[in-house]
């Protein structure tokens, strides 16, 4: 039977990733607490100033990004109220131009003046206009 050996290759491989992982987070927490130090430091004036100015800023230009946001959905709903606008509109005056004629020739003495029209034809022009009979 066989004895069992080790794999020590494998076992030092295992132990040197575990240093490297303890190594990499000593170094990271030592980030993080310089890092919260740094923060935690008492601002000066000039900073606290500066710190407000920013937001300030910060402040304003996000008022101004919502602000076109608005002016944006403002003229989408004016452009959508138009278009809406217009089709109506177009819907009217092509009910209009097909019952405007019907209208105009149902109205007799409106009938009778375009029957009373005299068409005058010359070598240069047409001339049309009304010609005033007396009706008997």
């Amino acid at each position: 039977m066989k004895q069992y050996e080790p794999d020590i290759e494998g076992i030092q491989d295992e132990y040197l990733e575990a240093v490297l992982r303890v190594v990499f987070r000593l170094q990271e927490e030592a980030q993080i607490k310089a890092l919260v130090e740094e923060s935690s430091s008492e601002q000066t004036e000039e900073e606290k100033v500066q710190a407000r100015a920013e937001w300030a800023r910060i402040v304003e230009k996000y008022e101004k990004m919502q602000e076109d946001k608005r002016k944006k959905e403002r003229g989408a709903a004016l452009r959508r109220c138009v278009k809406s606008f217009s089709r109506v509109a177009a819907c009217a005056l092509a009910i209009l131009a097909i019952a405007a004629p019907i209208a105009i020739a149902n109205v007799e003495p409106l009938r009778v003046s375009v029957m009373k029209l005299l068409i005058d034809i010359q070598e240069d022009h047409t001339e049309l206009r009304l010609v005033e009979i007396d009706e008997p």
